[in-house]
């Protein structure tokens, strides 16, 4: 099956806020969505320079994307920084993906940095990348600082392109 924005956004709604497992994200999920349709309404009744088409797309599309981001917090939550806490460091989760990224940095440097202070430091680094993925897209759902997170959002997407961008080509070399 293929996934799509706007059903996986649907799907993670649809799942109950109190259940076995991490439930918190769920409910705080909903809280900010709710608070972003009510910053938006608010906008609209209040300030005339909001009530045209492009900022009603404008808010649609930062929130879609600020889902998104939200969406990619929940494999990489504390504290183990992980969606599968039962299986071995590395093999899921933020860390599998760091171990990667030194293995498939575009850049040696990056690498190095990855292989030498990244990783034997984990959970030094996790909370910052965890914070700083969550606050772009709480950043993004509620149009606050909206400029400032999307600086910092393309800086992580730069990082992540940069990390594994040769990864891509081992994987799609080894299913030939």
């Amino acid at each position: 099956m293929n996934h799509d924005p706007i059903s996986d956004i649907v799907n993670f709604l649809q799942q109950p806020a109190f259940v076995s497992g991490p439930t918190w994200p769920t409910a705080v999920f909903w809280v900010l969505v709710l608070a972003s349709l009510a910053i938006a309404v608010y906008a609209f009744a209040a300030i005339p320079g909001q009530r045209r088409a492009n900022h009603l797309w404008n808010w649609v599309f930062r929130l879609l994307i600020g889902c998104m981001w939200w969406q990619q917090t929940l494999w990489k939550l504390p504290p183990y920084y992980t969606d599968h806490p039962d299986q071995p460091f590395g093999a899921t989760g933020l860390a599998y993906w760091m171990g990667l990224m030194g293995k498939s940095a575009a850049i040696p440097q990056q690498a190095e940095f990855v292989n030498n202070i990244v990783l034997p430091h984990f959970y030094v680094f996790a909370p910052v990348v965890y914070s700083l993925e969550v606050l772009t897209a709480v950043s993004l759902m509620l149009g606050i600082f909206v400029r400032f997170w999307g600086v910092i959002g393309a800086l992580q997407i730069l990082n992540l392109w940069l990390g594994l961008y040769n990864a891509a080509a081992k994987n799609h070399t080894n299913n030939f």
